[in-house]
């Protein structure tokens, strides 16, 4: 503590003694100290714990000294205790002056009744300590590997945990055991756990199963020795703890991979049970069943498709396909041939039958020339003189029709503009006109014209 610097010579105020009083309380000094005294008063207050501690021995400084002890709620949910007037208790914190009523209180951090007080706080310190060198980092926590085929088993042979865990076992999917026999209690305890793991790390188990049974905070102390837990904290392989019951958690299940209530917990949790593998198995096995039914039906499918195209270019096929195109060819040929044929044969006909005309015209050609030149030349005659009275009354009919022949008569043939006229009403006054005669043309001019 550093030196305050005074004599006694000075004078002080009572806010300066105050101030001396509370930098003395507060040095390193007075702070993470442990007090035990017996509880005269207890009372909870808003979450809070408020007790004032006496000295149990019953002197007459005892009688007169007392101290306050303030448990805050962030601190006292963790105290599994239940304090009572009279209990002799060990309060853990730091202590503090309070200037407005010159009192003296100890911050309590933790508080246990007295029988167990002591070894309490020398773990959670260890709990500390170790917490900060990261030896409970939840990083470094390993899943369980895969295919486990062999499980060390750190414990004692005669506890029953050994057979907890190998009964637990028999359950499980078949794996071998390896017992790692160690003392679980009592002075030669952590010596005995330090050997067994050094053994187990050096096997080729894949897991460790490490505990024991329920027992007394004493049996089960060996759990808590910081040698035993750097030493599990240092583990090549995946450890379970399983140590006592569920209630007994120790410094080396908060060093473990996994952590178990029990040993039979621990052996549960490092298998899957037979019935759940086996029904897994089942399905897994229905599923690559059903994925090798469809793989064979596609290969099936495949294989057809394969088949079917060498069938289609096998050399056999390709001469039945010749062969088909050789026989529709063939049809073919055979049917144009027919076609060919029957328009040969029908073009014959047509000539045969007009060669047969041609020969009954000959033959008519050859009656008429077998007629007499006599015969012939009646039948010249006779045309001819038919022939010439048919002309003669055809030329006496046109005589008798040509207009030229009335004109003698008086009759005149009028044109306008070398069109004849046939009506009165085709002229007009000064028209001129062609006036035919059988001997001659006249050319007059209308002056007046007269309808009946």
């Amino acid at each position: 503590m550093a030196s305050i610097g005074f004599d006694k010579k000075t004078t002080f105020s009572v806010g300066q003694i105050s101030s001396i009083i509370s930098e003395v309380i507060k040095s390193e000094l007075f702070m993470g100290i442990s007090v035990k005294g017996e509880i005269k008063s207890v009372a909870y207050k808003g979450g809070h714990c408020y007790i004032t501690l006496i000295d149990s021995k019953e002197t007459s400084l005892a009688k007169q000294a007392s101290l306050r002890v303030n448990i805050f709620s962030w601190y006292l949910k963790d105290i599994k205790d239940n304090f009572k007037e009279g209990d002799e208790i060990i309060a853990y914190g730091d202590l503090s002056y309070y200037a407005g009523n010159s009192s003296i209180s100890l911050n309590a951090k933790n508080a246990y009744l007295a029988g167990e007080g002591l070894e309490l706080i020398r773990l959670k310190k260890l709990e500390e300590k170790l917490e900060k060198e990261g030896l409970f980092a939840p990083e470094k926590k390993r899943a369980l590997p895969k295919n486990i085929k062999k499980i060390g088993i750190v414990t004692s042979q005669a506890g029953a945990a050994y057979h907890d865990i190998k009964e637990t076992l028999k359950k499980k999917i078949p794996v071998s055991t390896v017992l790692f026999d160690a003392v679980v209690q009592g002075g030669n305890a952590p010596a005995s756990l330090i050997r067994a793991l050094d053994r187990a790390y050096k096997s080729d188990v894949d897991i460790i199963i490490f505990g024991r049974g329920g027992g007394s905070k004493t049996d089960l102390a060996c759990f808590n020795d910081e040698q035993v837990v750097r030493k599990l904290a240092q583990s090549p392989k995946v450890v379970i703890s399983g140590i006592g019951h569920e209630i007994d958690r120790s410094l080396c299940d908060l060093a473990a991979d996994i952590y178990a209530i029990t040993p039979t917990d621990a052996a549960n949790k490092a298998l899957p049970d037979l019935d759940v593998v086996l029904g897994e198995l089942m399905a897994y096995k229905d599923e690559l069943d059903a994925s090798i039914d469809h793989i064979l039906a596609n290969y099936a499918l495949s294989l057809s498709s394969y088949r079917h195209e060498l069938e289609k270019n096998s050399p056999k096929e390709k001469i039945n396909n010749l062969k088909s195109k050789f026989s529709l060819i063939n049809n073919k040929l055979d049917s144009s041939y027919l076609t060919y044929l029957n328009d040969k044969q029908r073009k014959l006909k047509d000539k045969e039958y007009k060669l047969s005309e041609i020969n009954r015209f000959v033959d008519k050609i050859s009656n008429y020339l077998n007629l007499s030149n006599t015969k012939l030349l009646n039948l010249y005659t006779s045309s001819i003189e038919s022939r010439s009275n048919r002309l003669k009354d055809k030329s006496y009919k046109l005589e008798l029709l040509n207009p030229l022949n009335n004109l003698s008569e008086g009759t005149v043939l009028i044109k306008k503009n070398n069109k004849l006229v046939r009506s009165i009403k085709e002229l007009s006054n000064n028209d001129k006109v062609e006036l035919g005669f059988k001997d001659g043309v006249a050319i007059s001019t209308i002056e007046e014209i007269k309808e009946d």
